[in-house]
């Protein structure tokens, strides 16, 4: 089967974002009219979400649980991108006290500049925001989702990061992040090797759907 990006985009994109949010994705493949589907757990309700790949090309259809593979059958439906996101959102997995889990992105490890050694020796959680955060030691530096960033324990700052819409910044190595793309290339059936050395920008795509931090570079390692 060859790799139809136009048609995979959305469904990598509503995935990455299923697993931002504490989801469980189970992706159960193509149905025999070329729908893709996928299921989301653990969240206040469970989600099936398809992408509608005729007539309506990267339209996406959600429903409650319940659906069976083959059968599509559309009703609670939404068919847009920002319903999609509102209706992740809504359902979410919850912990603690019913507050919603923390956003997460990865980072390329060694990314603290002149804090690094000390959030390395304490052992702190990292977070960015677009507005200043609390935090042992706070800081301007690129851009993420917001140039502000915090380091300190995490049982300590969590709730306050999560009201202030801070994300929890995890490291990875470059050999990490390959590891993740490859992942997501042979889940998707593809030879690694074959596609590093015949279209190594789809790598670069799916690490950016991921939204990784991505080198072609990180391939000779």
């Amino acid at each position: 089967m060859k790799y139809d990006a136009r048609s995979y985009a959305a469904v990598d994109r509503a995935e990455a974002l299923g697993k931002e949010l504490g989801y469980t994705v189970r992706v159960l493949g193509e149905t025999n009219r070329g729908d893709y589907l996928m299921h989301f757990t653990g969240g206040t309700e469970p989600i099936t979400v398809i992408h509608r790949y005729q007539p309506a090309r990267r339209a996406f259809v959600f429903r409650r649980a319940g659906i069976r593979l083959g059968q599509p059958e559309e009703r609670d439906v939404v068919t847009t991108w920002t319903a999609t996101k509102a209706l992740l959102r809504k359902c979410a997995p919850r912990q603690g006290k019913g507050s919603l889990m923390m956003k997460t992105r990865t980072v390329l490890a060694g990314s603290w500049g002149e804090h690094d050694e000390e959030i390395r020796r304490n052992g702190w959680a990292v977070a960015n925001a677009p507005r200043p955060l609390a935090g042992s030691v706070t800081w301007l530096g690129p851009f993420i989702s917001g140039i502000s960033y915090a380091a300190g324990p995490l049982a300590d700052l969590e709730e306050s990061w999560r009201r202030d819409d801070a994300t929890l910044l995890v490291e990875a190595t470059p050999q990490e992040i390959v590891g993740m793309v490859r992942a997501r290339c042979e889940g998707r059936g593809y030879d690694f090797a074959e596609v590093a050395a015949d279209c190594p920008e789809q790598l670069g795509s799916w690490a950016e759907d991921m939204r990784l931090p991505w080198d072609q570079e990180w391939l000779k390692l």
